[in-house]
């Protein structure tokens, strides 16, 4: 059965410029606005095997001046920093209808 969806949500990203261990707990939260496009279809009946494939393409912002991505060690400035963080997926769903 063929299908389009679309959606919007919230999402937390977690940013820190430290060592991944030193990094525990002293991460900071960035709340961003998601939307995605997407369509796809299964095939399978409610009390049969089910296979289906899904693809979707996320719109994801940043509500802040953007999260560090590129960081030098040596002199501790930023060089670059992330403010988009969507892009296209591909979900393969395969299991058993109940």
């Amino acid at each position: 059965m063929p299908y389009a969806t679309v959606d919007t949500t919230t999402y937390p990203v977690t940013s820190t410029i430290v060592d991944f261990f030193k990094a525990i707990g002293k991460g900071h939260s960035h709340y961003t606005a998601t939307a995605y496009v997407g369509a796809g279809a299964n095939v399978g009946g409610s009390q049969s095997n089910v296979f289906g494939v899904n693809f979707r393409y996320y719109f994801t912002y940043l509500f802040s001046k953007g999260i560090p991505s590129l960081f030098n060690v040596y002199t501790g400035e930023t060089s670059s920093t992330m403010k988009d963080f969507g892009g296209f997926f591909i979900t393969v769903t395969v299991g058993l209808g109940y």
